[in-house]
């Protein structure tokens, strides 16, 4: 995501005592053809701004309760099959011309991101813990710092398939604000690099986008948006 470029409308304000709901089928971004029972849970943060403002002031972290069900699995298997059919990828050229080296590049500098992350995560302050995952006890900073050793592995190994890494597989690039950097489906493992991506300078030239307090966001660049793609996988 480019914090830069957000607008007044990618916000939704949410007054005291409303509720937002949103519906989504699991069955199409996830593997349920076993049937069975399942468990969901929701781990993540969620990002917010000022009243009338246009940028990201923090994050609040969430932890959902467990919701255990019955899967179908040839129904489950039907959904997910019509969804990819629907949602193919409108375009696998991504891998061309000077976009090569530069994906290269990007692998190259994800693994020294990654070793210096797997070393602060260990080592680091904890304040700077709480800031970028809402926690800071032992158990997870080695948690996070295993997460950041297999990351730098897997951009060593990426490096190698330079082709099959950066091709973009779905819609979900398709945007006229341009914001999107890249995405991940966790079932499928695939990452898509969104045409704004090359545009990035390699590394982040500073850590944060905004220096002001009521301005919150991570500098973008394309050796950490490969560092956050390829490493939460199969991690909640």
């Amino acid at each position: 995501m480019d914090y830069t470029k957000l607008q007044r409308g990618h916000f939704t304000t949410i007054p005291s005592s409303k509720t937002i709901k949103v519906r989504f089928d699991i069955a199409e971004n996830h593997d349920l053809a076993a049937g069975g029972e399942h468990t969901i849970q929701m781990v993540g943060t969620l990002p917010f701004g000022q009243i009338k403002g246009r940028h990201i002031a923090g994050y609040i972290p969430y932890n959902s309760n467990k919701l255990t069900f019955m899967v179908n699995g040839e129904a489950a298997e039907g959904v997910r099959a019509k969804y990819i059919r629907t949602r193919r990828k409108i375009r696998r050229e991504n891998c061309q011309g000077g976009r090569v080296p530069r994906m290269r590049e990007s692998l190259s500098n994800c693994v020294q991101l990654a070793l210096a992350a797997q070393e602060a995560a260990l080592n680091g302050p904890a304040w700077r813990m709480e800031e970028a995952f809402g926690f800071s006890d032992n158990p997870i900073r080695q948690h996070v710092a295993n997460i950041f050793s297999e990351t730098a592995e897997r951009c060593r190994q990426d490096s190698t398939r330079i082709h099959e890494f950066c091709r973009e597989y779905y819609r979900d690039c398709v945007s006229g604000d341009r914001i999107l950097m890249a995405y991940l489906r966790e079932t499928t493992l695939q990452i898509g690099y969104c045409d704004p991506f090359y545009d990035l300078s390699v590394m982040p030239k500073r850590c944060y986008v905004y220096d002001r307090p009521d301005a919150w966001g991570w500098f973008p660049s394309r050796a950490s948006t490969v560092l956050q793609k390829d490493g939460p996988r199969n991690h909640t």
